[in-house]
């Protein structure tokens, strides 16, 4: 099995700086292979977008047309000729994201947009290496050992490298190819319901648990919008083409307030992810239309904020390392507008956060009663069938938001 971890780097300054360069050339080889492959698809060339065909084309042009390419690695342009085919070949058959959108043809690459860059040449190239009372090291080509800030947590060989610059900081996203886990036979069935009030609401069969939206974006919103009026005055002043000293410091510290925000929604994700998974043995979620909701405008900065597309990834992703089955429910069952006392669907339900069924009186909180009626979808159809009296009354309290363990972090 393949599980990522992303760790973050403490280079020297002569390090960061060729972390820069190889970032510059790898995004100069994904420039000139979109140059080549728009000239060939207009020339009606055959395979104008296999990475067999860039590659060879390359290395014959590289050394004329950028000489200083010889200090750096060149597994950074390999790979990136690499991705850049995989991208057209999205493009050319019709690939959709979740929503519908079709892929796009691939763009040239900007200096002011990230960097990053592949280190490896496959499996075993890069290493990481552990030294007696002091901190471990990454080896990578061309440009040697880097500091790590912790130990990785996996244990196998790396199969791929990627730096990726985010705010101020390097982080290396290593991929390692770790034993697959052997199925959980112990744990409960967790109905797992994802949205913006809470970022969570799991019930396991006898208690709520409610994980907090830590609200990230929300809470840095007033600093970023002085930064971006800082920005702005800048351009309108001064002009587009005329940087400055202080423009670069605003541009900066709008690349540490978007990192800090990732920083934080990604941690929040993982351990709530993670107090999820390691006390279940299969996990029910619903499959979301995250892209509908961000098209919709009282929704949108709350649904960008709360990240539930992406929560429910690392979810997923979490209960595969841990050998956790993870069952998805149709998009369209109605969780949050069936009663979970007497099953009748209330099909006028509005955003209200608390409901009374029509059908049977019973009045629920709707994330707890998504979350039961998620379990229910879960269990066995011989132990939904036999469920006892008491398991009903456990589940119909826990939908009314009785009994509910709040876990705010």
């Amino acid at each position: 099995m393949l599980t990522t971890h992303k760790i973050a780097l403490d280079p020297t300054n002569v390090q960061a700086t060729r972390f820069a360069q190889h970032a510059g050339y790898a995004r100069v080889a994904w420039n000139w292979g979109v140059t080549e492959t728009r000239r060939a698809l207009d020339a009606g060339e055959k395979s104008a977008t296999s990475h067999y065909r860039l590659r060879p084309l390359w290395n014959r042009v590289k050394d004329e047309l950028f000489p200083w390419c010889r200090e750096h690695s060149q597994f950074a342009a390999k790979c990136a000729l690499i991705d850049l085919s995989a991208a057209w070949e999205r493009c050319f058959t019709d690939a959709k994201k979740d929503g519908g959108r079709k892929v796009r043809r691939p763009k040239f690459h900007s200096r002011k947009r990230g960097q990053s860059f592949r280190a490896d040449n496959g499996r075993g190239i890069v290493r990481i290496e552990t030294r007696p009372e002091a901190r471990p090291v990454v080896v990578l080509p061309r440009i040697g050992a880097v500091r790590l800030c912790e130990a990785p947590r996996f244990d196998g060989p790396i199969v791929e490298c990627t730096i990726v610059r985010t705010g101020s900081r390097w982080f290396a996203a290593c991929v390692f190819d770790v034993p697959d886990p052997e199925p959980r036979a112990d744990g409960a069935v967790v109905g797992v319901d994802v949205g913006l009030r809470k970022s969570a609401v799991a019930f396991d069969g006898g208690r709520v648990r409610r994980f907090a939206n830590p609200r990230p974006l929300g809470n840095s919103l007033t600093r970023l919008k002085r930064a971006n009026r800082k920005l702005a005055r800048s351009l309108r002043i001064h002009g587009k083409d005329k940087p400055s000293n202080r423009r670069k410091r605003v541009v900066g510290e709008l690349r540490r307030l978007h990192a800090r925000i990732a920083c934080v929604r990604n941690d929040h994700a993982a351990k709530s992810a993670l107090a999820i998974a390691k006390t279940a043995r299969t996990v029910v979620v619903e499959t979301l239309n995250v892209d509908g909701w961000k098209r919709l405008r009282t929704l949108a900065r709350s649904t960008s904020d709360a990240a539930p597309a992406g929560f429910l990834t690392r979810l997923k992703k979490t209960c595969a390392r841990l050998g956790v089955n993870v069952v998805e429910v149709p998009r369209f069952y109605p969780s949050s507008k069936t009663c979970s006392a007497c099953g009748a669907v209330n099909g006028g339900l509005g955003m209200d956060e608390r409901w009374r069924c029509p059908s049977c009186g019973a009045e629920h909180d709707r994330d707890a009663n998504a979350a039961v009626n998620l379990w229910r979808q879960g269990l066995p159809s011989d132990v939904e069938a036999v469920l006892d009296a008491r398991q009903g009354a456990v589940a119909c309290e826990a939908s009314t938001g009785q009994g509910i363990l709040e876990c705010p972090r």
